[in-house]
């Protein structure tokens, strides 16, 4: 495991955290709190073992950090695309249902048709899915790296192993929905 962090003891946890849920990420259970996984106790055990030595990270190149900041746009867009198409397509559902004005009931019918063919083409949790999987995965690589466990060239894997993560996490979605878009 790991003998020694160089790291402030305020970022100690989170890189333990992100040591020990990498297996988690890849196989697609990243959902899951790591204390549920390993068990608080063990969490703790592991955190009160490691010595911490106090130095600064390292940059991290700006390429991948652009890869990481796009995966984490993109899946903070398909939540937030997700949860305002549903909702507005709910709420405008229930309006129309109730609406005794037939202008109303018009507008809203078509408001709720609109919000839910979006969720239906967008497919957002699907995506989300995606691309907060790789994110996890990359974010815990690059904060390995940024202290100086791994290497630049086990970074730039763990940049391809995330890409590669987005591919296969789609062609299972279409293998399990037996969609051929996207």
């Amino acid at each position: 495991m790991i003998d020694t962090l160089f790291t402030p003891a305020v970022n100690k946890e989170r890189i333990v955290n992100d040591h020990l849920t990498e297996n988690l990420y890849k196989n697609g259970d990243a959902n899951e709190p790591i204390s549920e996984v390993v068990g608080q106790n063990s969490v703790n055990e592991i955190l009160a073992n490691i010595p911490v030595i106090e130095q600064e990270p390292q940059a991290v190149p700006s390429f991948v950090k652009k890869r990481l900041d796009g995966w984490f746009i993109a899946f903070w867009g398909f939540t937030i695309c997700r949860y305002l198409f549903g909702i507005g397509g709910i709420l405008s559902a229930t309006i129309a249902a109730v609406s005794t004005n037939a202008d109303a009931r018009t507008y809203f019918s078509v408001t709720a048709a609109i919000c839910i063919a979006i969720i239906g083409f967008v497919k957002p949790e699907d995506s989300y899915r995606r691309h907060v999987v790789a994110w996890r995965y990359l974010d815990a690589k690059v904060n390995l790296y940024a202290y100086r466990l791994i290497s630049i060239k086990e970074l730039l894997d763990a940049m391809s192993e995330a890409e590669q993560m987005i591919d296969l996490t789609q062609r299972n979605i279409r293998t399990h929905t037996g969609s051929s878009d996207r």
